[in-house]
């Protein structure tokens, strides 16, 4: 992967995961924290099987991009764990 690994490159992809994490800093539930996680599972999922494709295709920069993609979704699904974690520990203290 080209770059320190710490930053998106993808102007899409950068606007995405800011809205996405804005998302998440707002939830207010769990419920609402799981609905945000399911629905990054789901394009998790998505984003796997595309790659194989790719991968046949040998799309160098689609793969590139793909990788990336997955990189993001990774790391917003560890952040909606600790966020989960969080409000359940929040709600523990009420």
């Amino acid at each position: 992967m080209p770059g320190d690994g710490k930053t998106i490159d993808d102007p899409e992809l950068l606007m995405e995961a800011m809205e996405a994490r804005e998302e998440l800093h707002e939830a207010g539930s769990i419920a609402q924290v799981d609905a945000l996680a399911a629905k990054v599972r789901d394009e998790l999922q998505r984003a796997l099987a595309g790659l194989a494709r790719l991968f046949l295709a040998n799309d160098k920069p689609a793969i590139r991009k793909a990788l990336l993609r997955l990189r993001y979704l990774d790391k917003f699904a560890e952040e909606a764990r600790a966020r989960r974690s969080n409000l359940g520990t929040n709600l523990g203290k009420s």
